[in-house]
């Protein structure tokens, strides 16, 4: 879909989105949910975890578990106890800087935009 908006075919439009970005869509994508449900774990507490992975669209808890250790270097459970804000800080904040640099650009912006408006959903 992205592709279609960009008017890139969609073996171009991951080549553009990689060479900017410096992570494969998909990669964004993953890591763009992780941290998403980071900030659940930690500050809506009434949320279960199992509830929190469901939402970041992984199949299972054991799945979600597995991706969130090997990003953060903790489990869920682990982090929602006591966060390691600065291993959780070393990942995303390249993720953040990655972004900030293609901020004058507007089309891969508006692109990166409507991405994150269907993460959410």
């Amino acid at each position: 879909m992205l592709s279609q908006v960009s008017g890139f075919s969609k073996y171009h439009f991951h080549r553009v989105f990689s060479a900017y970005i410096g992570l494969t869509l998909i990669k964004f994508i993953h890591m763009s949910r992780l941290k998403r449900a980071s900030f659940r774990l930690v500050f809506k507490a009434e949320i279960k975890i199992i509830d929190i992975a469901f939402e970041a669209r992984f199949e299972s808890y054991e799945a979600f578990s597995s991706a969130f250790k090997r990003e953060f270097g903790q489990s869920p459970s682990e982090f929602r106890k006591s966060p390691k804000w600065l291993n959780w800080h070393d990942k995303t904040d390249t993720l953040t800087i990655r972004l900030t640099k293609v901020t004058d650009k507007k089309w891969m912006w508006k692109l990166l935009t409507l991405a994150n408006k269907k993460l959410q959903h």
